[in-house]
């Protein structure tokens, strides 16, 4: 089946270290998942190696991506990066089935030619390839999916409808969510943050009163205890108003993140203390909307909401827009750069002081955190990497915004040909050009500032040189390698990604 989804890509040739690639579809490389920050992550790739890209959200809609104005001008002119924005359910899908198609939908594709993209020119680019170059996601890989992944067993429904099959059984065409566990040809997971965010409780707040007449509600400050009652339905009255709920459809990053803080600072229903990808409690919503964009949409103000009412949500902060308040993170050009979406403040039950979910907000939580990051045999474990409620306090920080996270990066740690493996992880020993993550946690005179017009937080540097002399440092047991160069671990084949 022919499969037409548009991501603005340029076709170009990638040489690197003698490895010569021809100008061929391989030159363009995929990844995807997580919505909640991929505006930011389509502009950082425009500034490594694209001067101009679309954003494929979920309601299969197509938006163009300004340039960030601080890039210095193109890293890498000879790599091309497509992120596909549909949440970060779909990215974990995606990463542990090594199959891009699975970040759009939820069966398999065996045919190289079923996954296309669109090249500058509007021509239409086909893949030889659907397999992704790393995946985005909120949310953390969960103790059990560590687990199946590195088991020779089955497991069904690791993630979403993805299934394993057992090492040595072959793969059954009939069925399409059957795949092969990737840790043997592609090695070891590695799952490492990119970036602070905050999930902010959001809202537009025009609404109309009982004479049609709009009105505005202005600025809101809540305490932990209110956005418990709104979030469990025992509050549902705000300044007066009536609360309409305002939640996610699909398997969410940004859910998992927000039920995290609720675990801890409501307990009942929130009873998984590192959050939940889907709503425990979907029934007191009035809208369940497909990624943080559909979010954004269903609280934009609209005269069809009932008169006195307000609807409220839990949105990524970058889907702001509310200038006069400071919480104006919206990408210019977007449809919610107009919605007029603004949020509340959140009083830390910690230390009694209100915060916006903005950058002064989300920094003075991460740095409340106290994550370290890990050491000898534990920078082996995935798990470690990722700030958890296991591993620090970001469920509930003592100090700053209470309700953040990070979004994480999920890579490969063997790949087949030495120039996919460039394109990622390649660094800038003797004047080399660096890949793609190489780049993205060693410019922070690019990275953070763009960051922060995005409302995020750029990782503090502590994490960041660790990131770096642990997964891209050839001199480390964990490395990242390739198949082609033979610098991946002992057994792992390297077969493909």
């Amino acid at each position: 089946m022919t499969r037409i989804h548009s991501l603005l890509l340029a076709a170009t040739a990638l040489a690197g270290a003698g490895f010569a690639q021809t100008a061929a579809a391989e030159d363009a490389y995929l990844a995807g998942g997580a919505s909640l920050p991929n505006a930011y992550y389509t502009q950082a790739m425009n500034c490594y190696g694209n001067t101009d890209q679309t954003l494929h959200v979920n309601n299969n809609t197509d938006q163009v991506i300004a340039n960030y104005s601080g890039c210095p001008g193109t890293v890498n002119s000879g790599v091309s990066l497509g992120y596909v924005s549909t949440g970060s359910g779909r990215g974990i899908e995606g990463y542990i089935a090594n199959d891009a198609a699975r970040y759009l939908y939820t069966d398999k594709d065996s045919s190289a030619a079923g996954f296309q993209v669109r090249a500058a020119d509007s021509s239409l680019l086909t893949l030889n390839s659907t397999m992704p170059l790393f995946s985005g996601s909120d949310a953390a890989l969960t103790t059990a999916q560590l687990a199946a992944l590195a088991s020779a067993g089955a497991t069904d429904n690791v993630q979403g409808t993805v299934d394993i099959r057992a090492d040595g059984v072959a793969d059954d065409p009939s069925n399409a969510n059957d795949y092969k566990n990737f840790v043997a040809n592609y090695g070891a997971v590695i799952q490492v943050p990119a970036l602070y965010a905050a999930v902010a409780v959001a809202f537009d707040p025009t609404y109309r009163d009982e004479n049609g007449v709009e009105q505005s509600l202005g600025r809101v400050t809540l305490s932990q205890s209110d956005v418990c009652g709104i979030f469990t339905g025992s509050i549902t009255t705000l300044n007066g108003l009536a609360i309409q709920l305002v939640g996610r459809s699909d398997g969410s990053g940004t859910t998992e993140l927000f039920t995290r803080f609720l675990a801890s600072a409501c307990g009942g229903v929130f009873s998984n203390p590192e959050g939940t990808q889907t709503l425990p409690n979907s029934g007191i919503y009035t809208t369940l909307a497909n990624g943080n964009d559909g979010v954004a949409a269903a609280l934009n103000y609209s005269t069809a909401t009932p008169a006195n009412t307000i609807r409220i949500g839990y949105l990524s902060n970058d889907y702001l827009s509310d200038a006069v308040n400071g919480l104006n993170h919206a990408r210019p050009g977007s449809a919610w750069a107009g919605y007029g979406i603004t949020a509340a403040r959140i009083i830390n039950a910690n230390n009694g002081t209100a915060y916006d979910p903005n950058v002064a907000g989300i920094t003075a939580a991460s740095l409340a955190v106290g994550f370290t990051p890990p050491t000898g045999a534990d920078a082996a474990d995935p798990a470690k990497w990722a700030p958890l409620a296991a591993n620090s306090a970001i469920e509930n920080p003592t100090a700053g915004y209470p309700i953040i996270g990070t979004s994480n990066h999920l890579v490969y740690s063997c790949y087949s040909t030495e120039a996919r493996r460039l394109a990622v992880a390649g660094t800038n020993a003797s004047g080399a050009t660096p890949g793609y993550l190489y780049w993205y946690y060693n410019t922070p005179s690019v990275v953070t500032p763009l960051l922060g017009q995005a409302g995020f937080v750029a990782l503090p540097t502590a994490l960041r040189n660790a990131i770096t002399s642990t997964f891209f440092n050839s001199s480390s047991s964990l490395a990242i390698g390739s198949k082609e160069a033979g610098t991946c671990a002992s057994g792992v084949t390297g077969t493909g990604a």
